[in-house]
Protein backbone atom coordinates (compact mmCIF):
# COMPACT_ATOMS: atom_id res chain seq x y z
CA UNK A 1 0.00 0.00 0.00
CA UNK A 2 1.01 3.53 -0.86
CA UNK A 3 1.74 5.42 1.99
CA UNK A 4 0.66 8.69 0.17
CA UNK A 5 -2.92 6.74 -0.83
CA UNK A 6 -3.34 5.77 2.90
CA UNK A 7 -2.72 9.30 4.19
CA UNK A 8 -4.84 11.56 1.83
CA UNK A 9 -7.68 8.66 2.03
CA UNK A 10 -7.51 9.69 5.89
CA UNK A 11 -7.76 12.95 5.23
CA UNK A 12 -11.26 12.80 4.51
CA UNK A 13 -11.96 11.52 8.15
CA UNK A 14 -10.93 14.28 9.72
CA UNK A 15 -14.11 16.04 11.95
CA UNK A 16 -14.55 19.76 12.67
CA UNK A 17 -15.76 18.65 16.90
CA UNK A 18 -17.25 22.86 16.89
CA UNK A 19 -18.97 21.87 13.40
CA UNK A 20 -19.94 18.26 14.26
CA UNK A 21 -21.36 19.09 17.99
CA UNK A 22 -22.68 22.19 17.08
CA UNK A 23 -20.97 24.23 19.75
CA UNK A 24 -22.57 27.68 18.91
CA UNK A 25 -26.28 26.16 18.35
CA UNK A 26 -28.34 27.70 21.80
CA UNK A 27 -31.70 27.43 22.76
CA UNK A 28 -33.45 30.40 24.80
CA UNK A 29 -35.38 30.23 27.46
CA UNK A 30 -38.04 32.45 29.05
CA UNK A 31 -38.62 32.32 32.70
CA UNK A 32 -39.76 34.67 35.49
CA UNK A 33 -37.70 36.08 38.81
CA UNK A 34 -39.68 37.87 41.67
CA UNK A 35 -42.62 39.02 38.83
CA UNK A 36 -40.23 39.83 36.40
CA UNK A 37 -40.35 38.07 33.24
CA UNK A 38 -36.75 37.95 31.34
CA UNK A 39 -35.02 35.57 28.84
CA UNK A 40 -31.79 33.63 28.33
CA UNK A 41 -29.77 31.81 26.30
CA UNK A 42 -27.83 28.87 26.79
CA UNK A 43 -25.23 26.89 24.52
CA UNK A 44 -26.56 23.76 24.23
CA UNK A 45 -23.36 21.88 24.21
CA UNK A 46 -22.25 23.33 27.70
CA UNK A 47 -22.64 20.09 30.27
CA UNK A 48 -19.19 19.48 30.10
CA UNK A 49 -16.31 18.27 32.53
CA UNK A 50 -15.05 21.78 32.91
CA UNK A 51 -18.34 23.52 33.51
CA UNK A 52 -19.40 20.51 36.00
CA UNK A 53 -15.98 20.35 37.70
CA UNK A 54 -16.72 24.50 38.16
CA UNK A 55 -20.18 24.38 39.33
CA UNK A 56 -19.11 21.57 42.28
CA UNK A 57 -16.90 24.53 43.49
CA UNK A 58 -20.32 26.65 43.91
CA UNK A 59 -20.11 27.33 47.48
CA UNK A 60 -16.29 27.67 48.01
CA UNK A 61 -15.18 29.84 44.84
CA UNK A 62 -18.35 32.09 43.34
CA UNK A 63 -16.28 33.69 41.30
CA UNK A 64 -15.43 30.16 38.90
CA UNK A 65 -19.07 29.29 38.87
CA UNK A 66 -19.95 33.12 37.97
CA UNK A 67 -17.19 32.36 34.98
CA UNK A 68 -18.89 29.31 33.69
CA UNK A 69 -22.48 30.85 33.65
CA UNK A 70 -20.69 33.41 31.91
CA UNK A 71 -19.26 30.69 28.95
CA UNK A 72 -22.90 29.10 28.91
CA UNK A 73 -24.98 31.98 28.68
CA UNK A 74 -24.49 34.15 25.18
CA UNK A 75 -27.08 36.81 25.34
CA UNK A 76 -30.07 37.36 27.78
CA UNK A 77 -32.49 40.02 27.77
CA UNK A 78 -31.95 42.03 31.09
CA UNK A 79 -30.30 45.63 31.76
CA UNK A 80 -29.44 47.57 34.82
CA UNK A 81 -31.51 50.59 34.91
CA UNK A 82 -31.93 50.55 31.56
CA UNK A 83 -28.63 50.34 30.77
CA UNK A 84 -26.60 46.98 28.98
CA UNK A 85 -26.23 44.72 31.37
CA UNK A 86 -24.14 41.37 29.34
CA UNK A 87 -23.72 38.17 31.01
CA UNK A 88 -20.11 38.81 31.57
CA UNK A 89 -18.58 36.85 34.98
CA UNK A 90 -17.62 40.65 36.11
CA UNK A 91 -21.92 40.87 35.30
CA UNK A 92 -22.97 37.92 37.11
CA UNK A 93 -20.24 38.51 40.16
CA UNK A 94 -22.33 41.24 41.09
CA UNK A 95 -25.73 39.74 41.28
CA UNK A 96 -27.06 37.69 43.75
CA UNK A 97 -26.59 34.18 44.27
CA UNK A 98 -29.87 33.16 44.76
CA UNK A 99 -30.48 34.86 40.99
CA UNK A 100 -27.50 32.26 39.77
CA UNK A 101 -29.22 29.58 41.26
CA UNK A 102 -32.64 30.12 39.31
CA UNK A 103 -30.34 30.43 36.19
CA UNK A 104 -28.67 27.55 36.82
CA UNK A 105 -31.96 25.55 37.93
CA UNK A 106 -33.26 26.19 34.49
CA UNK A 107 -29.95 25.35 32.86
CA UNK A 108 -29.69 21.85 34.37
CA UNK A 109 -33.48 21.06 34.13
CA UNK A 110 -32.93 21.46 30.53
CA UNK A 111 -30.26 18.87 30.78
CA UNK A 112 -32.45 16.60 32.76
CA UNK A 113 -35.13 16.25 30.16
CA UNK A 114 -37.21 18.44 32.17
CA UNK A 115 -36.83 21.60 31.21
CA UNK A 116 -38.85 25.03 31.58
CA UNK A 117 -39.69 24.64 27.83
CA UNK A 118 -37.12 26.55 25.87
CA UNK A 119 -39.27 29.42 23.64
CA UNK A 120 -39.42 28.39 20.24
CA UNK A 121 -38.08 31.60 19.13
CA UNK A 122 -34.41 30.28 19.77
CA UNK A 123 -32.01 32.23 17.64
CA UNK A 124 -28.26 31.20 17.01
Amino acid sequence: MDGSKGYLSTAFFIMNLATTLELDKVSRFESEYNGEKFWFEVYEEMLTPAFLNDLKHWDDEPLACAEALARAIPRWGIDMNGEPFPPTAENLAQVPKKFLNHLLTVIVESWQGNPQKPSESASS
